[in-house]
């Protein structure tokens, strides 16, 4: 299939269908157990030939740097394999966003499928995002904390908008 053809096919998607193919990006890339790595990543290219959105750090021979996502980053990464970043806030689609472009990505508001929560303040600047597929338990997927991997969490019934998050979705979703 060429990229049109998986464009022309995404359009046409149900919500529904968007949503598992969400949650299919985010399992493989969880699998690659990709490192938290705190900031930057902004501004970089995804590169096809990786696989995957760049690390945060960008691949690096030597390793030195091991390759990993920062919170922004991971959502990105999740959100650009699902054809789902072009929508709102993003200067530019072929770049990874931070957490001010995606604070304006999408629509408002909490969704019925998925949920990018974002806090952009002076003292946090985080994302996380769940998704809620019908008579399933939420998953929450995250890049969290230094010396854990990407991939998903166990928030259990927190609600990010108590404490400052802005709740974003994909439209329809």
């Amino acid at each position: 299939m060429n990229e049109d053809q998986d464009t022309a096919s995404m359009e046409i998607m149900t919500a529904s269908e968007r949503a598992v193919w969400l949650l299919h990006e985010f399992a493989h890339l969880a699998g690659m157990k990709l490192p938290y790595v705190y900031g930057g990543g902004h501004g970089v290219a995804p590169d096809r030939t990786f696989g995957t959105f760049p690390p945060t750090k960008g691949v690096n021979p030597e390793g030195v740097s091991p390759p990993g996502y920062d919170c922004s980053g991971w959502q990105s990464a999740g959100l650009w394999h699902a054809g789902m970043l072009g929508s709102g806030a993003i200067h530019d689609t072929n770049l990874a966003p931070g957490t001010e472009e995606l604070e304006g990505w999408g629509s408002a508001g909490p969704g019925h499928l998925f949920t990018l929560y974002v806090r952009d303040s002076g003292v946090v600047h985080h994302t996380v995002s769940k998704i809620t597929l019908p008579n399933s338990t939420p998953l929450w997927t995250a890049a969290n904390r230094p010396g854990t991997v990407c991939g998903f969490q166990n928030f259990g019934g927190w609600d990010p908008t108590k404490e400052g998050y802005a709740a974003r979705h994909f439209p329809g979703m």
